[in-house]
């Protein structure tokens, strides 16, 4: 179970994808209960999701990312990143090749510095996003074509993310 120290088995609830659940066993086989109360499907990866689902990764209680990556099918809600259009202590990021948008915690990890795992989340106006070979630091998120909005002198480029209106500083 997601925050537990070691994993366990339970025997599994009859509750269905997307009910509201209230204990970490009323969900169904393949199934857990997420801290938001709703019953989500297991993964390893998005391609274990249904289709608009992606496979956030869990994470326990130090808030190591659990072994295989195993996570939870999100159906991401829709947000914006410029302005954050995210309730208060989230922010907007860019989660899928797709142009999909998911409103996650924010960090204390500044532009340019590494990011995810136990470095930790980056701070609002910034997501942790890799480069080709290279690892995951804090990018800031621009309009496209407003290379105002990248401090520095960067560019704003859609980095293969599929928005149509959001893309990541590159370079400066």
């Amino acid at each position: 179970y997601p925050g537990m120290a070691a994993s366990e088995c339970a025997p599994a609830g009859t509750l269905g994808s997307g009910a509201t659940c209230t204990n970490l066993n009323d969900c169904d086989t393949g199934l857990l209960c997420l801290g938001t109360g709703t019953c989500a499907a297991v993964c390893c990866g998005n391609d274990d999701c249904a289709i608009g689902e992606t496979c956030r990764p869990l994470a326990d209680m130090s808030g190591t990312p659990l072994p295989n990556m195993v996570g939870a099918c999100i159906r991401p809600t829709s947000c914006t990143p410029l302005p954050n259009s995210c309730p208060t202590g989230q922010q907007c990021q860019l989660t899928g090749t797709d142009g999909t948008t998911d409103c996650g915690g924010t960090g204390t990890n500044t532009e340019g510095m590494p990011c995810g795992g136990a470095s930790g989340g980056c701070v609002e106006g910034t997501g942790c996003y890799g480069t080709a070979g290279g690892a995951a630091s804090c990018v800031r998120f621009c309009h496209l074509g407003v290379d105002a909005d990248c401090t520095g002198g960067g560019t704003c480029n859609a980095s293969g993310l599929g928005s149509d209106m959001f893309g990541l500083c590159m370079g400066g």
